[in-house]
């Protein structure tokens, strides 16, 4: 992959999917909450987070 498609793909994924959020959010379901986002109560937390 070019390295302009690599930077296009870097931006998208941080900028469009906001993936910096959704790691903010686990970690601190994970390590403020003590909750796994695997498990029912954890992963409905971030799901709603993210969508709010």
């Amino acid at each position: 992959m070019s390295i302009i498609g690599q930077m296009f793909s870097f931006l998208n994924d941080q900028l469009l999917k906001m993936t910096w959020l959704s790691e903010l959010i686990r970690l601190f379901v994970e390590n403020v909450l003590g909750l796994s986002i695997k498990e029912r109560l954890g992963g409905s937390i971030h799901f709603l987070s993210m969508i709010l």
